[in-house]
């Protein structure tokens, strides 16, 4: 099929309407609310600190980590999804019900993303009507993705806006539409890459996507005329960030500072090492990929499930590259960047699992149009259908017994026995350090906090505890002034390090509440002082004896 008669397809695909979307859309909405359960903030981590930047905004504070020691600059983080959380603060007032309203938002906003990936498809591609609204439901319709939307996470804004710009693309380079119209298209499309960019740093992949997308369709001109905004942008907000970046401490800098600083202090650090850990990374990310896609599979089964299925989407892609080329890029580009990145975590995978679901519609959809009738196109069509039967039933069966929100449960248990304990046993000045929890400490106790634990992910030695060396977390403590210490997973974090020190200074660590599997110690500081400057014990704290 030629360009032309996809324009003419395109423009019967115009005149279809909204209403399979809208129908796609509530059965969405439906599954996401049946999947929701309302949880506080700062259950998981990243909700917690996405909370404590909103607060500080609606109070006039800025773009700051308020509560944390030193209310340093929040640079960690691009600015959109605090912003919307801050509106919601000024409206609301309190974190109960600017928690409520985020989280039923991020509901909606799947239900949008996937609408909107549903559409794209069906205008771009000409795929048939329900292999484009199979792949825009079963795309949102997993666990891993549903369970973005109970925690105030900024995945669910992101796959709409990402959704909202494939479905521009046919407009922004349709020659059967006037300038006029395309002209507005652009600037649309334009705009939602500088928000996309502005929510999460990943945002990158999209916009270098879609930015060679138009470079290979429309010219050069036109590539930066719709990705420059958002890559100007991008640049503005970085040099911002990296300025006040150094108002951020050096003890915090890997948990809290700017995405360059920790990406260049994490992989560059030693190039050699950064490449020979590649193939294995690599590995990891295809792994995770395969893991949305085939869910409770596991070793060598999951392995011969997922490699048809990633060929599949490479056949999907191939075509893609020439009718629907920035989704296409945006898979191969977001997956470059996942490959890149020194840390593997299943939620990052959540954006590229909506792209993979997408070109796994349009493979199937055309490799059994290649095909053609016949026995063959029919065994395609007859796994293809397992595949999707098998990852709704499961998904299904996942969403009725709540597993999308059982660690959300079990967290959400803990931290409010956390709070309740010291709000028993801590005074109301003392400044406090978790691994996790510290920002919910700050939102539902009220305490000045500090991160307790760094965020290393080994690149040079995969031994190395991510969180940190006995003497380095005892530095941290030291510089924060840390008075308790909430032990999430009792002594597994700083188990080592508070040995260290009640062997040096015995009565020192001091257990004050047991939460199992948490403890609450408290740091006598009082019988402590710091080590000289200058001197061997600098990253310690020296008792009397010492001194």
């Amino acid at each position: 099929m030629g360009l032309t008669s996809i324009n003419v397809v395109n423009e019967d695909l115009q005149r279809e309407g909204w209403r399979p979307y809208l129908v796609l859309g509530i059965a969405v909405l439906a599954v996401g609310l049946v999947s929701w359960r309302p949880f506080p903030a700062g259950v998981w981590h990243d909700d917690g600190v996405y909370m404590m930047v909103a607060k500080a905004l609606a109070e006039g504070h800025g773009f700051t980590y308020q509560g944390v020691v030193g209310a340093p600059p929040a640079v960690k983080f691009p600015p959109v999804y605090p912003a919307f959380l801050g509106g919601l603060w000024a409206l609301f007032g309190s974190i109960g019900p600017v928690t409520l309203v985020a989280t039923l938002a991020n509901v909606l906003f799947l239900a949008l993303a996937g609408v909107l990936l549903a559409r794209a498809v069906r205008l771009s591609t000409g795929a048939p009507l329900g292999i484009a609204l199979g792949a825009g439901g079963l795309a949102v319709v997993s666990g891993d993705v549903l369970r973005t939307s109970s925690a105030v996470l900024s995945e669910p804004l992101f796959l709409a806006m990402v959704g909202g710009c494939l479905l521009l693309w046919p407009s922004a380079v349709d020659p059967g539409v006037t300038s006029r119209e395309t002209t507005r298209a652009r600037i649309a499309l334009a705009a939602l890459l500088v928000l996309l960019i502005g929510t999460r740093a990943a945002g990158m992949a999209f916009v270098v996507a879609f930015g060679v997308a138009m470079a290979l369709r429309a010219g050069v001109r036109s590539g930066l005329w719709v990705a420059g905004p958002a890559l100007a942008g991008w640049f503005g907000w970085s040099a911002w960030a990296g300025r006040r970046g150094r108002a951020v401490p050096e003890h915090l800098s890997d948990l809290l500072g700017p995405y360059s600083g920790w990406m260049r202090e994490q992989a560059l650090a030693d190039p050699g090492a950064f490449v020979a850990r590649l193939p294995g990374h690599v590995v990891g990310v295809l792994e995770r990929v395969a893991v949305l896609l085939l869910p409770r599979v596991e070793g060598v089964l999951l392995w011969a499930a997922a490699l048809p299925l990633f060929a599949l989407a490479v056949y999907g892609a191939v075509y893609a590259v020439r009718r629907f080329p920035p989704l296409a890029w945006s898979a191969l580009a977001y997956a470059g960047l996942l490959f890149a990145w020194p840390y593997l975590d299943r939620r990052l995978v959540v954006p590229l699992h909506l792209l993979v679901v997408a070109l796994l519609g349009i493979g199937a959809y055309r490799l059994i149009s290649s095909i053609g009738p016949g026995r063959r196109a029919s065994v395609v069509a007859t796994l293809f259908a397992a595949w999707v039967g098998f990852y709704g039933f499961v998904g299904a069966h996942r969403i009725a017994v709540g597993w999308p929100t059982a660690a959300y449960e079990i967290r959400a248990e803990r931290l409010a026995g956390a709070v309740e304990a010291m709000g028993r046993t801590v005074p109301s000045d003392a400044v406090v350090g978790a691994p996790e929890f510290w920002s919910a400490l700050y939102l539902h106790g009220g305490w000045t906090v500090a991160p307790s634990g760094l965020f290393t992910p080994a690149v040079t030695d995969a031994d190395a505890p991510v969180w940190g060396t006995p003497e380095e977390q005892e530095h941290l403590w030291l510089e924060t002034g840390v008075e308790y210490l909430l032990l999430e997973q009792g002594g597994t974090m700083h188990g080592a390090t508070l040995d260290r020190l009640e062997a040096r200074c015995p009565g020192m660590v001091r257990v004050v509440a047991r939460m199992s599997p948490m403890l609450l110690v408290h740091l006598d500081r009082s019988g402590a002082i710091p080590a000289p400057e200058g001197s061997r014990q600098t990253f310690r704290f020296s008792c009397p004896s010492e001194s």
